[in-house]
C-alpha cells in the first residue's frame, strides 16, 4: 500500500471498551488538551460554552465555560504544549484562545479575548496547529481563505505573514497538520470534494491539489499521523496521502529501487555507466555517499493519493500508531497498517466527533448524537473509585473501595501500582503495596497503610493493567492529626457569601483556608475560584482565634460575587507548617437567591424566621454563666500571651 505499509509506523490494534461521561446539551466536536488532562466539548447552546471535564479525577462533574464573544462555535483545537495548554475554539466572529491551567486539580480555564481576523469575514470553520511555529491556521468556508494566526511562538498581527491569507479554489472545511511544512486541507466546490496539501516551506504558502476523482460524497474528516494525512467521507471512502518523496529512496539492498517507487527507470534514469547515480542533471546524492540528505528530504508538490474503503459512511476519524479509527453509525471502524478493518467499536448512541490522547495515555474521546455525553475508549480497564476515606491517621490506612471494568474479552485480574503526585503519565513518588490484584468486572478495596504513605495533603494516582492497556484513576489524601472543621455554612446576600464554622480544638491550627470557585469539588482540590473583579482569590487564609481554642464561630465573608452564580465553598485546618488538612462538608450557595443556606446535596435554601426575644429575657440566667468563664483560665494557642 501506499501509504500505510509504505513507513508508518503500527502500534497494533487494540480492543476498547467504552464509558460515558454526561458533559451537556448539543455537544458536537471536541479536542484533548496538550498533556492529556482536559477534554473540550464544544456545545452548540445559545449562547455557545465550551463544557469540559478533568481526566485526572473521573468522579468530577463536567463543567461549561463561556465563549464570550462567539455567537456560534464551530471548531475547537488543542494547542499549546503540555507546560501551557491551550484550547482555540473557531467561530462566526473570529478565535476564541482558551487557557487551561492544569498545575491543580481541577484544572482551571480562562477564556481570552476573541481574535478578529482582517478579512471582514471574520468566521473560522476548521483549525490546525503548528507547533513549530507557535501559529493556528485558521479556514474560512465562505471565503474560500486559509488565516495565518499567531498564538504562542509568532509575533505579529493576524495575516501579516507574506503569503496570508490564502486564497484557495474551493470552500476549506477541514484542516489536519502533515508536519512542519505541510497542511492537509479538505472542502468542497460546487458539490463535489476537494482535497490540496499547502505547503508552507517556500517563503509563502502555496497550495498543491490532489486529485480524488471517483470519491462519493463530502469529506467529513481529516487527519494526520506520522507525516501521513487521512480523510474519509461520507459515502464510504478513505484516502490516503503521503509525501512520495519522504525519507531515503534507498532500501535494504542498497540500491534505491524498490516496488514502490523507484527513481531509476528505461525513460530515463538517474544513473550512468560509472555506476554512481549523480549525473550533470541533478544529482540526488550528497558528499556522505547516500541518496538523501535534509535538503532535499521531499520535493515540492511530490504527492500521492490512494482511495481505500470503509464500507460505510463516515462522520469523523482520527489516526494515531498506525491506527485509523473512523466513526460511523453508532460505532468506531477499525483500520490496521494493512488497511484491513480489523475491529468494531460499539458506542451506545451515534459518534458526532472524534479526538484523541497521546500514544503515552492511549484513551479516545467521542461526542455522541442526541446523548449529552462523550464515550470515553480505553484500552485497559476503566478504574471507578467508588469511596474512599481521604484523611489518615498516622496509625491509620487508605482504604479506596474501585471499580475495575474490563474491555470486550478481558477477565481476570490486573495488576495494581500507584504513584504519590506526579502526573496522570505516573511520573510521581512509586508507593508500595501490600494488595496489588484488582479483579476486573468486580467492586475491590485496596488498603494503603499510613506508613507507605507521604504526610501531608498529596496526590494518590492509580494504574491497573500492563504495557497499553493500563486504566486510571486518582484522588487526594491527608496523612496527620489536622482535622476537618465542623459546622461549616455559607449564606448569602446580594452579591455576597458568608462562611461560617466552628474552631477546630487544636493548638496547632494557625490559620484556615477558605476554598471557592464556581466549579464542584472534592477534598483536595483547589477549585482556584475568583471574585467578580479578581480582588480575591482562592484560597482566602483566614487566621485562627488566638485564645478560647474550639469555642469560636469563625466567619468570613466573600465580597463581589456574581448574583445568580452558583459558588462553592469548603474550609480546611492549615498548621504552622504550612500543611492543610482535610476539608470541611463542600457546600454550594448562590448570591442574590432567596434563603440562607445550600447545601451540595441539593437543598435549595430557605428563608429562616425566629421568633423575637423579649427584651431582657434570659439575661439573668445568663450572668451567673458570665462569671464563670471569667473565672477559667482561657486555652490559647502556642506563642500567643
Amino acid at each position: 500500500m501506499l501509504a500505510l505499509a509504505g513507513g508508518l509506523a503500527d502500534a497494533g490494534v487494540v480492543s476498547f471498551g467504552a464509558t460515558t461521561k454526561n458533559v451537556g446539551a448539543s455537544t458536537t466536536q471536541l479536542a484533548v488538551s496538550a498533556g492529556d488532562r482536559v477534554v473540550g466539548v464544544l456545545q452548540a447552546t445559545d449562547p455557545p460554552v465550551l463544557g469540559w471535564f478533568d481526566t485526572e479525577d473521573w468522579r468530577d462533574d463536567a463543567v461549561q465555560t463561556a465563549l464570550d464573544g462567539l455567537s456560534d462555535a464551530r471548531a475547537i483545537l488543542a494547542a499549546g504544549d503540555a507546560d501551557a495548554p491551550l484550547f482555540l475554539v473557531g467561530g462566526a466572529e473570529g478565535v476564541v484562545v482558551v487557557s487551561v491551567d492544569d498545575s491543580d486539580s481541577p484544572a482551571i480555564l480562562t477564556p481570552e479575548p476573541i481574535i478578529s481576523l482582517p478579512s471582514g469575514d471574520d468566521a473560522i470553520d476548521a483549525l490546525a496547529w503548528d507547533d513549530a511555529r507557535g501559529v493556528a491556521y485558521g479556514a474560512n468556508s465562505t471565503g474560500d481563505l486559509l488565516h495565518w494566526i499567531p498564538v504562542t511562538g509568532a509575533s505579529g498581527a493576524v495575516d501579516s505573514e507574506s503569503g496570508w491569507p490564502l486564497s484557495l479554489p474551493f470552500h476549506p472545511t477541514h484542516l489536519a497538520t502533515l508536519d512542519a511544512e505541510a497542511l492537509l486541507v479538505a472542502g468542497e466546490f460546487e458539490g463535489e470534494a476537494r482535497l490540496s496539501v499547502v505547503e508552507l516551506d517556500g517563503g509563502t504558502p502555496s497550495e498543491v491539489p490532489l486529485g480524488i476523482d471517483g470519491v462519493t460524497g463530502p469529506i467529513t474528516g481529516v487527519g494526520s499521523d506520522d507525516g501521513f494525512g487521512f480523510a474519509v467521507t461520507s459515502g464510504g471512502d478513505l484516502i490516503v496521502v503521503a509525501n512520495l518523496a519522504d525519507g531515503d529512496d534507498d532500501d535494504a539492498t542498497g540500491d534505491d529501487d524498490d516496488s514502490a517507487g523507484d527513481d531509476d527507470d528505461s525513460a530515463g534514469d538517474d544513473d550512468d555507466s560509472a555506476g554512481d547515480d549523480d549525473d550533470s542533471a541533478g544529482d540526488d546524492d550528497d558528499s556522505a555517499g547516500d541518496d538523501d540528505d535534509s535538503a532535499s528530504a521531499r520535493a515540492p508538490g511530490d504527492w500521492g493519493v490512494q482511495l481505500l474503503s470503509t464500507d460505510e459512511g463516515a462522520v469523523d476519524m482520527i489516526a494515531r500508531d498506525g491506527v485509523v479509527y473512523v466513526a460511523v453509525a453508532d460505532r468506531l471502524i477499525v483500520i490496521d497498517s494493512t488497511g484491513t478493518t480489523t475491529d468494531t467499536i460499539d458506542l451506545d448512541a451515534s459518534p458526532v466527533a472524534l479526538a484523541a490522547a497521546s500514544s503515552a495515555d492511549g484513551y479516545l474521546y467521542a461526542t455522541l448524537d442526541g446523548s449529552e455525553s462523550v464515550a470515553i475508549l480505553d484500552d485497559g480497564p476503566f478504574l471507578t473509585i467508588t469511596a474512599a476515606d481521604t484523611a489518615v491517621a498516622a496509625s491509620g490506612a487508605l482504604d479506596i473501595t474501585l471499580d475495575a471494568d474490563p474491555s470486550p474479552g478481558d477477565g481476570g485480574s490486573c495488576t495494581l501500582s500507584a504513584t504519590i503526585d506526579g502526573t496522570i503519565a505516573g511520573d510521581g513518588t512509586a508507593v508500595s503495596l501490600d494488595e496489588d490484584e484488582v479483579l476486573l468486572g468486580a467492586t475491590t478495596t485496596v488498603s494503603i497503610p499510613a506508613d507507605s504513605l507521604e504526610s501531608g495533603t498529596h496526590r494518590l494516582h492509580l494504574f491497573c493493567g500492563s504495557g497499553a492497556e493500563v486504566g486510571r484513576a486518582s484522588l487526594t489524601y491527608y496523612l496527620g492529626e489536622l482535622e476537618a472543621p465542623q459546622g461549616f455554612t455559607v449564606s448569602v446576600g446580594e452579591g455576597t457569601a458568608i462562611a461560617s464554622w466552628t474552631d477546630n480544638d487544636d493548638e496547632s491550627v494557625i490559620t484556615y483556608d477558605l476554598l471557592f470557585g464556581t466549579v464542584a469539588f472534592e477534598d483536595g482540590d483547589d477549585p482556584g475560584g475568583t471574585n467578580a473583579d479578581g480582588t480575591v482569590t482562592s484560597p482566602i487564609s483566614v487566621d485562627a482565634p488566638t485564645d478560647s481554642i474550639g469555642e469560636a464561630t469563625i466567619t468570613h465573608e466573600v465580597a463581589n460575587l456574581v448574583n445568580g452564580t452558583t459558588y462553592y465553598f469548603a474550609v480546611a485546618a492549615v498548621d504552622g507548617d504550612g500543611t492543610r488538612g482535610p476539608y470541611s462538608t463542600v457546600v454550594a450557595a448562590t448570591p442574590n437567591v432567596t434563603g440562607g443556606i445550600a447545601a451540595l446535596s441539593g437543598d435549595p435554601g430557605c428563608t429562616c424566621a425566629y421568633a423575637a426575644r423579649e427584651p431582657g429575657s434570659g439575661r439573668a440566667a445568663l450572668l451567673p454563666l458570665s462569671f464563670l468563664l471569667l473565672a477559667l483560665v482561657r486555652r490559647r494557642r502556642p506563642g500567643v500571651l
